[in-house]
Order: C-alpha cells, then structure tokens, then sequence
C-alpha cells in the first residue's frame, strides 16, 4: 500500500472518530463540501476547517450536527471570537501516526510556541470562521479570544483534514476534506437591577434592590464560582447582613447553598463550592434573583449598580436610583419679615404627587393619609427655632420606577401651633415642591425652601391715652375755654347796662 492509498481504514476510523468526538463536537459540514469515498486520501487534494461557534444549549436542543454541514443550527452564532489554527508536526502518510493520534491530548498543546505552524487566525462573523486551503494534516484548533459575554472559552481541540466521518447522512463512510466543528461557549447576560418602593415616605425608610440574572448554560462543565454583590452608596446602610432574600425561580434558596459577607458598604453572596456551585449547575436557564436591602440615611439622588461575576468574569447591571430631598421652613412676621420662634408643623403625602408638567403642587392631603413619621420612636412635629427656621430632614421623590422622568414631588406642610403673640393662617396647609437634595462645591443644596408668614393677634384696646384721647381733650379744652369766654362777653355786657 503506498503512501497515497488508504493505510487502514479501521485503524483510522478508530483512531480520529474517538479523538474528533473527545476533542470538539466535530460535526458538520456544506452540501458542496469535497468527499472521497472511504479507501484513498488524495494527498494532492487542500482541504478546510469550518468553525462554527454557538452559545451552550439545552439538554433538548445540544449543539450538534454532521461534520459534513449539512445540518443548520438554531440557536445564536457567537460573534467576535478569535480561533487560531495550526499545523502540527504529523505526516499522515505514515501509518504509525494514525495509530498514535488517539492518544494524543490537546490540553497539553498550545497554538503558540513551537512544535508546528500557525496557518491563520480568523475572527468569527456570524457565527462562522472558516480556515480554507489547508494542507491535510493535523491541526490544533484554539480560541484565542472572545468578547466580554463569553463566561468559559472552548478548550483546543485537534482535527484531521481529511477527517473520516462515521456520522450519519449522505456524507457517512467518506473522508471529509471540508470539516466542520461546533465547540461551544457558556455566555452570560448582564443582569438587571431594580428599586423597590420604600417601606416609607420619610428618611429612614428602607429601600429593597433585585438584581435579576439569568443562571448562564454551561453544559456539564459547570461553575468554577458565582457571586452577586451590590456596593451600597454611603447614604444606605444595609439592613442586617444586607440581604433580603434569595430566589431561583421563585423559590426560596437554602441558606447553605451561599454565604452572604460585607466590607464596608458592599455586599456579597458567595455560592458555596461545592454545594452552592452544584446547585446552580442543575438550575442553568433559570433566573436567580438576589435582593438587596438598605435604610435610607442621607439625601440626593442615590445611584445603585450590582456586578455578577461568572467563573472570573464580571457582568456589571444597569443602573437605578432612589432620590430624596429636604426641607427647610422659614417663619417669618407679616409686617416686617422678622423670624418667629414656635411654630410647629407636621408635614403630609399629597393629594396628588406628581402633578402634570407644569403644574403647581396643591395643598390637598392625600385621603386617610398619617402625619410622616421620621426616626424612632417616631417624630411627626417640627418646631421652628430662635432663627424662625426648621429642616424637615429628608423626603422621598422619585425612582427609577416611580415616574422616572419626575425631578419633583409635592408634599403638604400643615401649621398645628402659631408663634406665641401670632395667629395661625386661615388656611394652615401649605403645598411645597420638593426635589432631590444635591451635592454641590459648596455643600448641600436643599430639596425645598418655603417661607411663611404670620400675622399678629387681635388684643383688647388700651385706655385713650394715645392720639386719639389727646384730640378729644383738645376739642374738649376747646369747648371750656370757648364757654368761658361767652360767660365773660354776657357778663360785661351786662354791667354795661346797668351804668347806663
């Protein structure tokens, strides 16, 4: 048998079909691809390796199909990963070699290095990367890159061109020239995070923030570690360990399935390894959902992000927040705009929240609403102080859930009790406009100011002394004075006559 005829078909098909299916799900390739039927190699013939690159799919729907591609795959091509090929150093005319190709590991091969040729590396579109006029021989497939969605890269595999395939269809019993391969990849999605209302209009309250990700299909490789942290911003404080709960479809996972740790601000759920790790694994394609819980201590707009990371590699989510805002009342006399110590206000939810654009804030309480209740045991009355101001010291606004697009929020001031010497208003509720307090170079701007007035009580007259008293004395003096003249005008005139 010379070099160019067929050295042992049993020999071969043993050999390569183990190793191939060992290696890479060599599977597939085109309806136009080159064959031979099973007895001679064509050492003259050049010949391909068509990578096609999918992400891992369910027990129902694997990632698999002929060599000869003749078979389409339904689910997603993986694009923008790097496969290098290289040439390894074995003459397929030798029949020695064959035998010895079964035992050959790829794990200890590298496409760098020396011990053979890099023939080409192709950056996959579609789904597809093809390595076309290959010499036969022995190759050593690797990827060499892939984007940030991919969690674990294909290990290397080796394919033989010509490849002789033993898979069913009008290709079987034939030496591919044209082989095509399905290594697969476990990708994960960016998770997504959302805010929960507070537990309460007030500082204090408590904020809850899922963070939703999609358990991602890794075959039977499993997870090698998963962890989902959440750094709170310095205006939370996580509530206990931080965490609320943790859900995989639904359902309550057992606490010895993860560990839950902080430092500082951030907090962390570990899966255990083995037991955690394990768990995941039987639950690929699920959602795991992981809430976060903080109190409120500070005011602004607080933004919140959580990171999923995958065997080593971070998923970072969208990004949500919560904002809140201050208050400060300024109280002040009617007539000359002096600071009033005393007066006590409670503040309420309004009527309606978020009035149309454009809109004023009303001064309607909402319906069976409380007074807010801020702290423990619970402050509902704020009293203005010597420079006739009080800060009410923080009330929520919006959230990425809560009319999003809603920079304000209106709430209702309620004046219980006036300064001493001073009425309340005929109308002791007040409409205020709050927004998220913020941060500047100066300080902390405040969510809302508002200024009331207030007038003087009515007091009993005081005797007439004053101005009015001193005229009527006038007109009186007048009157005497006036009286006693016409008694000493009669009284001469009367004189007068007698002398007469």
């Amino acid at each position: 048998m010379t070099k160019h005829q067929l050295f042992s078909s049993r020999r071969a098909l043993a050999g390569l079909s183990a190793l191939a299916l060992a290696s890479a799900s060599l599977l597939g390739m085109s309806a136009a691809s080159a064959e031979t039927t099973l007895g001679d190699i064509n050492f003259d013939e050049t010949g391909s390796i068509t990578v096609h690159k999918h992400k891992h799919q369910n027990e129902s729907e694997p990632v698999e199909a002929n060599p000869d591609g003749s078979e389409s795959i339904a689910t997603e091509g993986l694009n923008g990963v790097t496969f290098t090929v290289k040439k390894l150093e074995f003459d397929l005319t030798d029949p020695t070699v064959w035998d010895d190709l079964a035992d050959l590991d790829p794990a200890g091969l590298t496409c760098g290095g020396s011990g053979g040729v890099v023939t080409g590396t192709v950056d996959g579109v579609d789904g597809v990367a093809e390595f076309s006029s290959l010499e036969l021989g022995v190759y050593l497939v690797c990827e060499t890159d892939a984007p940030d969605e991919v969690i674990d890269r294909a290990d290397p595999f080796i394919v033989t061109v010509p490849y002789p395939n033993q898979f069913a269809g009008d290709s079987a019993g034939t030496w591919l020239y044209d082989v095509h391969v399905y290594p697969k990849n476990s990708t994960g999605d960016n998770p997504v995070k959302s805010v929960g209302a507070p537990s309460g209009l007030e500082l204090g309250s408590t904020v809850d923030f899922p963070v939703e990700i999609t358990i991602p299909t890794v075959g039977t490789a499993g997870f090698t570690g998963f962890t989902v942290s959440d750094d709170l911003d310095a205006r939370l404080t996580p509530v206990g360990d931080g965490v609320e709960s943790v859900m995989v479809g639904g359902s309550e996972v057992d606490t010895g399935n993860y560990d839950v740790t902080t430092s500082g601000n951030e907090v962390t759920v570990t899966f255990t390894d083995p037991e955690g790790l394990n768990f995941l694994a039987t639950k690929q394609g699920a959602t795991l959902t992981v809430t976060f819980q903080a109190t409120v201590t500070g005011v602004g707009t607080i933004d919140n992000t959580a990171i999923v990371n995958v065997n080593g590699k971070d998923f970072t989510s969208n990004e949500v927040f919560t904002s809140w805002g201050d208050i400060e009342i300024t109280k002040q006399d009617s007539d000359n705009e002096l600071p009033l110590n005393g007066a006590v206000f409670e503040i309420y939810p309004a009527a309606t929240p978020y009035p149309t654009a454009g809109a004023e804030c009303a001064n309607v309480i909402e319906a069976g609403a409380s007074a807010l209740s801020f702290g423990d045991p619970g402050e509902t009355t704020f009293t203005t102080s010597v420079d006739g101001t009080v800060v009410i010291p923080g009330v929520f606004v919006s959230d990425s859930n809560t009319i999003p697009s809603s920079t304000v929020r209106c709430y209702v001031l309620v004046e219980t009790v006036a300064p001493a010497g001073y009425v309340l208003p005929d109308n002791p509720n007040t409409a205020v406009k709050v927004s998220a307090s913020a941060t500047t170079e100066v300080g902390i701007t405040l969510g809302a100011e508002v200024t009331i007035n207030n007038t003087k009580q009515d007091v009993p007259q005081l005797p007439l002394t004053g101005a009015q008293g001193q005229l009527l004395m006038v007109f009186g003096g007048a009157a005497v004075l006036l009286t006693g003249a016409g008694l000493m005008v009669a009284s001469r005139r009367k004189s007068a006559s007698k002398s007469e």
